[in-house]
């Protein structure tokens, strides 16, 4: 079966037990790792040649793109994927399961000051009668 059948198979099946949304990240995960193997791994055709080295290549392409915490989420969408289709014969092993999630540290958003705060309100309430008159 080829990757492209492969994760259309479980996305199928998948859509039948998670809400929309997840689907919809799982559907870009796909769509990203497809892309990816084109472009990369040209060889590649089936799904039973997406080993855990060339799944490890993929989430470090993500990392060097992104972050820890986006590499994360790739790996977790495309390890429930790919364990729709060990669970349905389809692969013998999860390939994915066997890799590690990588620590990620939030970064916390910047809170204002009081004082602050009452300045961009007065800023951009200035601005705003300023655009209405013109």
């Amino acid at each position: 079966m080829t990757i492209r059948e492969a994760f259309d198979f479980s996305l199928e099946l998948k859509a039948k037990v998670i809400n929309e949304r997840s689907l919809q990240d799982y559907s870009y995960s796909t769509n990203a790792v497809v892309k990816w193997l084109k472009e990369n791994k040209p060889k590649i055709k089936t799904i039973d040649q997406f080993t855990k080295k060339v799944a490890l290549e993929f989430l470090n392409s993500v990392l060097l793109k992104t972050s820890s915490r986006n590499r994360n989420n790739y790996r977790l969408n495309l390890s429930s994927l790919m364990q729709t289709l060990e669970d349905n014969e389809i692969i013998d092993s999860n390939p994915i399961r066997k890799i590690p999630v990588l620590k990620s540290t939030p970064t916390r958003n910047k809170t204002y000051t009081t004082q602050q705060q009452e300045n961009i309100f007065s800023y951009l309430e200035k601005k705003i009668l300023y655009f209405c008159y013109i």
